[in-house]
């Protein structure tokens, strides 16, 4: 086949032949020619009629972009000097390929709006934070004009992000509706005081932190007592909108079964076994149940200097739309 480039007179040839030719392309030399002209970029651009969605990876300085959808490889582009105004080069992922692209005057927002728009990306799946050595290294105005008019669905930040970081980034985001987390924040109230779909704490929290959050879907370690007040609340009607929990049941000693103490003062039904675990089912005042399954095995995870054992435990609230 002959090479594709800015001299090839690609738009002479019938419309489902010059696609084709595009089609069998990979992904570096179709962004390479989507550079070339404004012909070029559309063409590659129709391509991609589906909206796709991305993910996005910061750390140290470096935005990562990984876009995937209608392409059977996924895409990962790295913008390079995230946090300097000037021009800047884009270092591309695939495989082990690295090439870099230079185009005069081009800043991080023209690279991040040519790729998001050749690839016809609408949506942010997740926006993780691998690593940020120090707070005085990221303005997160930065990456809120970078992602500016596209949904943000999910933030990651890892035990590498400061708990500083984390309230500047919730201010930053505040529209965003999954969090996971594996610090906490310096104020837990910046996640009290809004909704969202679903939490996932890395982190343990007080029963009162969890009773105050208002998502709808609640993931977070917890030790059995702990997790008796929860289903109490919830029995006496807690928290009406909530579709489930997952739960990492932690005890300091082996319990006599996995489920030991946890209904205490609860009626429930069971145990009933299933393929997923030992099944339980609960009502709370209103008459609305929820099936609680403790997963297996249980697993032992070291917190110096004792072992902490943890059961995998999933309550499932059922529909109570009326």
């Amino acid at each position: 086949m002959v090479p594709v480039t800015p001299s090839f007179p690609l738009f002479k040839l019938p419309y489902l032949a010059w696609s084709n030719v595009l089609g069998s392309m990979n992904q570096l030399d179709l962004i390479q020619l989507s550079l070339c002209c404004k012909n070029m970029k559309y063409a590659v651009r129709s391509l991609f009629r589906k909206p796709n969605e991305c993910c996005i990876e910061y750390e140290e300085g470096q935005l990562i972009i990984f876009v995937s959808g209608a392409l059977s490889v996924a895409v990962g582009l790295q913008l390079c000097d995230l946090l300097h105004s000037g021009p800047c080069t884009m270092r591309f992922h695939e495989g082990r390929t690295i090439k870099l692209l230079g185009v005069e005057n081009f800043r991080p927002k023209n690279w991040f709006d040519h790729i998001v728009g050749v690839f016809n990306v609408q949506r942010i799946s997740s926006l993780s934070f691998k690593i940020i050595p120090s707070f005085e290294l990221i303005d997160p105005r930065i990456l809120r004009n970078l992602t500016e008019g596209l949904e943000i669905s999910q933030l990651n930040t890892s035990t590498n992000v400061r708990t500083y970081n984390i309230g500047l980034l919730l201010d930053t985001f505040p529209n965003i509706q999954n969090l996971r987390l594996s610090l906490k924040p310096g104020s837990l109230p910046q996640i009290v005081e809004r909704k969202y779909n679903s939490i996932y704490f890395v982190f343990s929290i007080s029963v009162n932190e969890i009773l105050s959050l208002k998502a709808k879907f609640i993931s977070v370690p917890v030790y059995d007592y702990e997790f008796n007040k929860v289903l109490k609340k919830w029995v006496e009607g807690w928290h009406p909108l909530l579709t489930g929990m997952k739960l990492r049941l932690q005890r300091w000693e082996e319990p006599t079964t996995v489920f030991e103490g946890v209904f205490d003062g609860i009626d429930h039904q069971g145990p009933l076994i299933t393929e997923k675990g030992i099944q339980f089912t609960i009502k709370n005042s209103k008459g609305i149940s929820a099936t609680i399954t403790f997963n297996k095995p249980t697993k032992v995870v070291v917190l110096a200097p004792n072992q902490v054992k943890t059961t995998d435990v999933d309550m499932l609230v059922a529909d109570h739309q009326l």
